[in-house]
């Protein structure tokens, strides 16, 4: 009797575990990758402002942005895709292989934005700009003037040609679009003390918004100052 009860028993156990691992939802690996979708963008053009860093690549909320940026640079900048809401933006030095930053900011769909990363050493800053351009009339164009040379609390542009304007812009910020007529232009940057410290010779093309950006830095030894005209592209 004892046997058969223990036989039931055991029997019963069986018929329930069979049950239990048929029924069970188990929840597989997810293996489908990350993408931002045209529903959940925003759009961010990189500027390198990194003189110990020349060349950088990012992600967005661990999706790897496919372009790198360049110190040298190149003259146009595209926008990428980049996840709209809050966003959290990885830059990592390529040639020291580390991340150097990792910064939140919240992006706004379909907005466009103009990100640069500056400083020096081993760590980045970064400054997010919402880009508004210029709508601009036949003949025209728009340039807006950025100081990112470390150390150089202020420093004066000025542009030499069909339209002269002359403006002071502090360190890590810029100016609005200034619009004047496209043609060809000399570039003086003076510090503080008024001391000449970069000279650029420049041809704005009709139709265009620019960024003028000075980078780099300035010592008793050594003038890294490096002006740079990037064209910006709003295609995407």
């Amino acid at each position: 009797m004892i046997h058969r009860f223990l036989y039931g028993a055991f029997a019963t156990f069986l018929a329930l575990s069979v049950i239990a691992i048929g029924g069970c939802e188990c929840v597989p690996d997810i293996t489908t990758p990350k993408e931002i979708t045209p529903e959940n963008s925003s759009f961010v053009r990189i500027i390198n402002a990194l003189p110990d860093h020349p060349e950088i690549e990012l992600e967005s909320n661990d999706i790897k942005i496919s372009t790198i940026a360049y110190y040298s640079g190149s003259d146009s900048s595209l926008y990428q895709k980049f996840h709209a809401g809050n966003s959290f933006i990885r830059i990592k030095s390529i040639n020291r292989n580390q991340v150097i930053a990792n910064q939140a900011y919240l992006l706004t769909k379909d907005k466009h934005y103009s990100l640069i990363s500056y400083g020096r050493g081993s760590l980045a800053l970064t400054a997010l700009i919402e880009d508004e351009l210029e709508t601009l009339q036949t003949g025209s164009s728009g340039v807006r003037l950025m100081n990112f040379t470390d150390g150089m609390s202020e420093l004066t542009f000025s542009l030499i040609g069909l339209n002269n304007h002359e403006q002071s812009i502090a360190y890590s910020s810029y100016s609005e679009f200034i619009k004047i007529q496209s043609g060809d232009y000399l570039v003086k940057i003076r510090d503080g003390a008024g001391n000449e410290i970069a000279t650029e010779n420049i041809k704005i093309a009709p139709g265009i918004n620019y960024d003028l950006i000075s980078k780099g830095y300035l010592t008793d030894a050594l003038n890294n100052i490096f002006l740079q005209l990037i064209s910006i592209n709003k295609s995407d």
